[in-house]
């Protein structure tokens, strides 16, 4: 039988030699956009911003294990996602990325409490900034949202004990919170290359706040804002460029809002385009297109409101402007919202955003939303696949993306009488003396060639597809997952000890367990496992990644004490159990689980539920069943026992299939707390322990 091989005989990858402190790696002048006659401009070139918007990024890059709003893809980390974008991008032409700083999942929220932060997090966006800064590509990052409960608006509000969002803009205490997180933000120090982010030409610009909303406010409210917030930024920052990130309505009577002429509920949202905008801190005006959401969906509609901000830019604020945000919903269920329909707007603002680009006007750029890499899907509250918003690179509407691109780069000519001067940032560190067997970010990191890195989180590992990932401080190590036999870095199927695996379970079709059991660990060298490199899980419960069927019934076979598996087919999640008492297996029809949601379209929240598949528990037929229902008790449990399944597992415990197995738990079951402790992972920990939510685990 194929087993995974001891720890001490796996093949630990580990540097060769010790760091060579000082070295650096050669680099080209870099330099802080700026704003000359009203262009972006690089250095001695004008830059147009040709590019996209990125959520869950920085969760990404810290390497969290799952990412809620678009799925990492299969074998791909958090921090190899990254990668995959940048790299993409970099080869389409893309230059510019705008996204948060800050995070949007309560799991591996940025900032735990006031003044608080977790640091495995903040080192998220550190990668994200180095690895942006090695491909030439600018990021656009805003403080904080309208939206979201983690890092946004209704998280300073909580945090002040105030519930009108007219507070987050005039309260003095809610004041003080945003401009500590600016200090935070402005004056980290990146820990892969030593520089203060308030000092990294990486960043484009700051937003300070997305999208802000103060419904039924005084009028002024948010310039006032914006006016304080901005001076404030610009204090703490003055080498960055600063906008606002609003949507862009413009006060009442703006004849270009949605709505207009039956409604005012744009102008009613507080904002004010040219006010937000007037600050003599705010260097440049962005607004968002969102056609779906507001009801405005037609491509008439979107080409009247992109040239209403071009000429209020250009003629009344005098400052160049950008489309921050834009995008078309796509719903299957919708016949007017097909890929086709997409195409077309997407196609109409990137010609429009082109033909204004060329004619000097105070456009300069268009960003999307949002770019989803290939194997990315959506939440199934979205439906799967691309979602309502996720734009493949083999979409027909990346095409126009891609065009207008090219458009940029061709318009990116040299300014005259101008003098360039490189930005006094200090080059990173070349740790390459402490890369494993060569290979690039593995070994260490830092300004002083001292921080571990964690191959298996960073995606770096040279692990086959089927094999575990353990970390080490100076390396790591790959082992064959059990049924699969090789050295880690390529493991081959034992394809009758997989078959065999496959038929040592039993489960009554379309049945729930009434008996919870007991959870059991899952193992940190089974398939489904993933460091928790953000400090976001309370327990080792469970699977971390999506896993078949087959993978969760090896984890089982790898944990030793698992007795059975609870299992749910459409969210690919697995739990680990034992003690669970097989005779009651369908004592009750299992319930499907509901998936909630939330919208906000045209100022309305709309909330939503949606089936996300059912629990059902498949019991091994070598396990100990007498146990298991001896110390079985479930108050109320009578009906629907069927003790004849009984005989079936003992008929199979006494047959060589059984024998075959090996499995490891014939020892007597242990409490859950004097389990095997799961490894750790040697990223530093977090700062804070963040709550599990428990709406999607079975009892």
């Amino acid at each position: 039988m194929v087993a995974a091989p001891a720890l001490a005989d796996r093949r630990l990858l580990a540097a060769s030699s010790t760091p060579a402190l000082g070295a650096t790696q050669p680099t080209e002048p870099e330099y802080f956009i700026t704003i000359k006659d009203g262009d972006f401009v690089n250095g001695c070139e004008l830059f147009f911003p040709a590019g996209w918007n990125q959520w869950e990024v920085v969760e990404a890059a810290g390497g969290a294990p799952y990412l809620s709003g678009a799925s990492l893809p299969a074998n791909l980390t958090g921090p190899g996602l990254v990668r995959e974008l940048l790299d993409r991008a970099q080869a389409n032409g893309l230059n510019t990325m705008r996204t948060w700083a800050f995070t949007v999942d309560e799991r591996f929220a940025l900032q735990t409490a006031p003044g608080e932060y977790n640091e495995a997090v903040f080192r998220g966006l550190d990668y994200l900034l180095d690895e942006a800064r090695q491909r030439g590509i600018k990021l656009i990052l805003a403080f904080t949202s309208n939206w979201t409960p983690v890092g946004g608006l209704p998280q300073y509000l909580e945090w002040a004990g105030e519930t009108a969002p007219v507070q987050f803009y005039t309260n003095p205490s809610i004041a003080s919170l945003f401009k500590a997180h600016v200090t935070a933000v402005t004056s980290r120090v990146n820990t892969i290359n030593g520089r203060r982010y308030s000092e990294d030409p990486t960043i484009f610009a700051w937003n300070l706040i997305n999208e802000p909303r103060c419904t039924g406010c005084p009028a002024g409210t948010i310039a006032a804002w914006v006016k304080e917030m901005a001076a404030f930024v610009k204090q703490a920052d003055p080498n960055h460029l600063l906008t606002v990130g609003e949507d862009g309505f413009f006060a009442a009577g703006g004849t270009a809002n949605p709505g207009v002429q039956y409604t005012e509920w744009a102008a009613e949202e507080g904002q004010d385009f040219i006010a937000d905008h007037s600050s003599p801190d705010i260097d440049f005006a962005t607004f968002h297109t969102w056609v779906d959401n507001w009801q405005e969906v037609t491509p008439e509609w979107q080409s009247a409101w992109i040239a209403a901000h071009a000429d209020a830019a250009e003629k009344t604020l005098k400052k160049p402007v950008l489309q921050e945000e834009f995008g078309k919903w796509v719903n299957e269920t919708d016949p007017d919202s097909n890929l086709d329909d997409r195409l077309v707007f997407m196609q109409a603002a990137y010609d429009q955003t082109s033909q204004l680009q060329r004619a000097g006007s105070a456009l300069k750029g268009s960003l999307f939303w949002q770019w989803y890499a290939d194997g990315q899907i959506a939440p199934l509250t979205e439906g799967g696949g691309r979602g309502l918003y996720g734009i493949y690179e083999s979409d027909a509407a990346f095409r126009p993306v891609v065009e207008n691109a090219a458009v940029a780069a061709k318009l990116s000519a040299p300014v005259a009488g101008c003098r360039p001067a490189g930005a006094d940032v200090p080059p990173p560190a070349n740790c390459s003396d402490t890369w494993v067997d060569g290979a690039p970010e593995t070994g260490m990191e830092g300004p002083t060639c001292a921080l571990p890195i964690n191959e298996c989180v960073r995606g770096t590992d040279t692990c086959a597809p089927e094999a575990a990932c353990l970390d080490d401080p100076e390396g790591f190590a790959c082992a064959c997952f059990w049924g699969y036999a090789g050295d880690g870095e390529t493991c081959a199927p034992d394809a009758a000890a997989l078959k065999t695996l496959a038929s040592a379970y039993w489960s009554e079709p379309e049945a729930g367990a009434c008996d919870p059991g007991a959870d059991v660990a899952w193992p940190s060298d089974a398939p489904g496992y993933r460091y928790d490199a953000l400090g976001a899980y309370t327990n080792d419960y469970g699977s971390r990644a999506n896993v078949s069927l087959l993978e969760c019934q090896i984890a089982c076979q790898m944990a030793p004490t698992c007795e059975s598996i609870t299992y749910n087919a459409v969210q690919e999640t697995c739990f680990l159990k034992r003690s669970q008492c097989p005779i009651y297996n369908f004592c009750y029809d299992p319930k499907e689980i509901m998936c909630n949601s939330t919208e906000s379209r045209a100022g309305e929240v709309i909330e939503y539920s949606i089936p996300c598949g059912f629990w059902l528990t498949y019991y091994r037929l070598d396990m100990d069943v007498d146990a298991a229902c001896a110390a079985f008790t479930y108050p109320g449990v009578a009906t629907g026992a069927n003790p004849d399944v009984v005989d079936g597992f003992r008929e199979f415990a006494a047959s060589p299939a059984a024998a075959e197995l090996d499995h490891f738990m014939i020892a007597p079951a242990v409490e859950p707390e004097a389990e095997a402790a799961v490894p750790a992972a040697t990223t530093p920990a977090a700062s804070v322990t963040l709550v599990a939510a428990s709406a999607d685990k079975p009892t």
